[in-house]
């Protein structure tokens, strides 16, 4: 298993059954929830999350000329995923704070808006009654 958790920018790959993806772990991205794992995916163009146990040891190193050769290929597309990604997570964050700012406020009553209601419920029925002979 590779440790990603390091402090700088990590390039691997994911190996599967059927695919080797490359992957890049940055931890310069916001934390992710208890877990789980960011991962650039370069088949999927984003940054993915990922429960951390399940992927781990499925990350694998690259030999260093492989690994450079994929840094000079995905910097680009990484760099723009990893905009996206910081301008999305950034909204959610966003987001999330104004809903956990918003306080709700009791309403107190008014006695000029106090509507009184004459029916009895048996007026109420004759109306409704009405209603059904149309």
């Amino acid at each position: 298993m590779v440790d990603v958790s390091k402090k700088s920018i990590w390039y691997g790959r994911l190996e599967t059954t059927s695919s080797n993806i490359p992957v890049i772990h940055d931890p310069g991205l916001p934390e992710p929830p208890t877990g789980q794992i960011y991962l650039y995916n370069a088949e999927r163009d984003a940054i993915l999350k990922y429960v951390a146990d399940i992927v781990k040891p499925l990350l694998k190193n690259y030999e260093e000329s492989e690994r450079q050769q994929i840094e000079k290929t995905l910097r680009k597309k990484w760099k723009s995923a990893r905009k996206a990604f910081l301008n999305e997570y950034g909204n959610r964050v966003t987001q999330s704070r104004k809903r956990k700012s918003t306080v709700a406020v009791p309403v107190q009553s008014n006695p000029e808006l106090d509507i009184e209601i004459e029916k009895s419920d048996d007026e109420w029925s004759e109306d409704l009654d009405d209603l059904d002979a149309d």
